[in-house]
């Protein structure tokens, strides 16, 4: 029915406890000098506007608990995710050492082997050129 907004002064709010009143709760918010509120000018409306303040501050109260609340939870699960890369990083590097170890292992066997190989290869080759030779020099 009223949609007009009429620039008002605390000091055009009527009796001292309603100004007293209304100032404490508007200060909450930052702002003392002129507000906007709908016309015609009642106690009603005042009262009004001063449970909508309130309601506000309010809801800017349970905003910041939520956000506050949230940012915990965030701190939580990303202290949780970073232990578990770290639990994850730490069982790979594990891993590795392990697998790297075994095939260090098996490059060990396999030269040696490689080794004892060429040790029976070169010996046979040798007992062969003594045999050629001997063999050679009866001829």
């Amino acid at each position: 029915m009223y949609n007009t907004f009429l620039p008002i002064s605390i000091s055009n709010l009527g009796n001292s406890t309603t100004k007293a009143n209304l100032i404490v709760v508007l200060s909450q918010i930052g702002r003392i000098q002129h507000y906007f509120i709908p016309a015609p000018l009642s106690f009603f409306n005042l009262t009004a506007l001063v449970d909508w303040v309130k309601a506000g501050h309010q809801l800017g109260q349970d905003w910041f608990k939520a956000g506050h609340q949230l940012g915990q939870d965030w701190v939580k699960a990303e202290h949780q995710l970073g232990q578990d890369w770290v639990k994850a990083e730490h069982q790979l590097g594990q891993d590795w050492v392990k697998a790297e170890h075994q095939l260090g292992q098996d490059w060990v066997k396999a030269e040696h082997q490689l080794g004892q190989d060429w040790v029976k290869a070169e010996h046979q080759l040798g007992q062969d050129w003594v045999k050629a030779e001997h063999q050679l020099g009866q001829d």
